[in-house]
Order: C-alpha cells, then sequence, then structure tokens
C-alpha cells in the first residue's frame, strides 16, 4: 500500500573528485548559445521545446547509444529524419528534463551514470531546430544508483527551476528540488511505491492549479491519478484512469502551449502513441507520432 509523508531533508552534493570519474559521451556539434528570444513566460508543466514553437519535441538514447532529438510538427507527428546529437551514451540509466526553465532559457536535461552519479546538460537550440547541442553542464548528485523510475514533476515550488520525482529501490518517492540548473533540496513524497512499473508526473490533470502524477499499476495494467498537493506531496491514490497499458513502454507524458497535453508511450509495433489527455485525466483515442528509434530511454 502506498503512504505518504511529509518529512523534508536535505541533498549531499557531488563532490569534485566524483566528477573528474564521470565517463560521458560525446555530442559531435558545435556548440551554439542561442535561447528561446521573445519568450515571456513559462510552464508549470513540462515542456522540452528544442526550436521555441510551443510543441514538446523529443530526446532519445537509442539501445546502440546513439543520442537523437525530433521535432514535433504541426500535424502533431515527428519530423521524418531525426537530428544526431551525439554517440557512446548507451551507458546512461535513465533520462530526464526537469523542464519549466525561465523565459529564454532551455531546460536542462539530466542522466544517471552506472555508478549512480547526476550529471545535468545543457541543452541549446534556435528557432528552426538544426542547431540543436547538448554540452556537458556539471555534477548535481551522487548516490543515484539506488532511485529506480525519476519522472519530471513540473515546476513545484514555482522559482523557475523544474522538479523531478525519483522512486527508490525500497519504494520510498522523493521530490527533487530543481535550483539554478541543480537540486537543492528533496523532500519525501511517500513509501511504498514499488507496486508501480511507470511514473509520469508534470501535468495538472486535476485542473487545480497544481501538477499530479499518474502511475501504471505493475500487476494489472491499470493507469491511476496521484492527485498533487502545493508542497510537492501528493494526496494518495486517486481515480483509475486507463486500463490495459501493459503493452506500452517508455510511458511519459508532453505539454506544450501548442501540441497540448497527452501521455506517450511506444506499443510493440516500434511505432509511438499519443493519448491526448483532459482536465479530469479522460483520455482519447491516440494518434500515431513516429516509428522505430529502437529507443531505451526518451524524453518529452
Amino acid at each position: 500500500m502506498i503512504a505518504v509523508a511529509t518529512a523534508v531533508t536535505s541533498l549531499v552534493g557531488a563532490s569534485a573528485a566524483a566528477a573528474s570519474r564521470v565517463q560521458v559521451g560525446s555530442p559531435r556539434t558545435t556548440q551554439v548559445t542561442t535561447s528561446c528570444a521573445g519568450a515571456t513566460s513559462w510552464s508549470r508543466e513540462l515542456n522540452l521545446d528544442v526550436n521555441c514553437d510551443g510543441r514538446a519535441d523529443m530526446v532519445c538514447i537509442t539501445d546502440t547509444g546513439w543520442l537523437l532529438y525530433d521535432l514535433m510538427q504541426a500535424d502533431g507527428t515527428l519530423g521524418s529524419a531525426p537530428h544526431v546529437l551525439g554517440s557512446g551514451w548507451g551507458g546512461f540509466r535513465s533520462l530526464v528534463s526537469p523542464g519549466a526553465q525561465r523565459p529564454g532559457s532551455f531546460p536542462p536535461v539530466w542522466v544517471t551514470t552506472a555508478d549512480g552519479t547526476l550529471l545535468s546538460y545543457a541543452l541549446t537550440g534556435d528557432s528552426d531546430g538544426r542547431l540543436a547541442t547538448l554540452r556537458f553542464d556539471r555534477v548535481i548528485g551522487t548516490g543515484w544508483g539506488s532511485i529506480s523510475a525519476v519522472t519530471p514533476a513540473g515546476d513545484i515550488d514555482g522559482d523557475g527551476d523544474g522538479d523531478v520525482y525519483g522512486r527508490a529501490s525500497n519504494g520510498d518517492l522523493w521530490l527533487y528540488f530543481g535550483s539554478s540548473g541543480g537540486i537543492g533540496g528533496q523532500l519525501l513524497v511517500g513509501t511504498g511505491w514499488n507496486g508501480l512499473d511507470a511514473l509520469m508526473g508534470g501535468l495538472d490533470v486535476t485542473a487545480d492549479g497544481i501538477n499530479d502524477v499518474i502511475g501504471r499499476d505493475r500487476s494489472t495494467g491499470d493507469l491511476r491519478l496521484y492527485p498533487g498537493l502545493p508542497s510537492g506531496s501528493l494526496r494518495g491514490a486517486g481515480p483509475t484512469i486507463g486500463t490495459g497499458w501493459q503493452g506500452l513502454r517508455l510511458l511519459t507524458v508532453l505539454s506544450g502551449p501548442v501540441s497540448g497535453r497527452s501521455i506517450v508511450g511506444t506499443a510493440r509495433d516500434g511505432y509511438s502513441y499519443s493519448y491526448p489527455i483532459s482536465a479530469g485525466g479522460v483520455i482519447s483515442p491516440p494518434s500515431r507520432l513516429a516509428c522505430c528509434y529502437d529507443a531505451k530511454l526518451l524524453v518529452w
């Protein structure tokens, strides 16, 4: 049974020695410093928008270690030719973007190494998406080897830095607060979360101005809604909003002022599908996004 907690603890930062041991991939592109010029506001929900067009875009690591990104098109599909950001990324254990950064900036991308070190990469891009790069920024944490699932939370505390939920191997669920590209603290949200094999945060499903979490039950494939509280904690299990979701992998959510709000999953046929979700958790029939990236890790 999932329990909810409110205890707050501090986060121990990574040392310089830990940083020197990290072996990372090597993006083979030229660094650019373009930002989303003209942006005046940011969303409390998730939004990884590479080319500043209001549509959530995709970054993934393939089974063979390629780091790719693809742009959401006006018709709601992904482009036919993904862009290569780099190679040698197959050793990472998790990939997430906290999103919800300040106006005029791009959200970072966080990855976890095999030894549990959490790294932050800076994403840059331009209005046509052709100059997007991902460059190493900093080590922001150690001891993440025990985190078995991670998902964006959106900007829970309203400081302009995105936050993330992480589930430990013992079933504890933590909220990690983003701070200037790193992590400023953490909140123990609850215990007993190992019964879920997918976690999706960063959307205000209940339309109360507070982001919620969607989880997939490991045994039944049902999607359950966990309404959020202002602190970033959760009220506990809410209604079942979907059944029969066992056949999808790489479940995540996307949100953008143009692309809208959806649950995205990859089916056995290799295609990724987008399921629009409305206020209250009503899920509509899917549309097909793209096929066959052979992704093992993916973020929107």
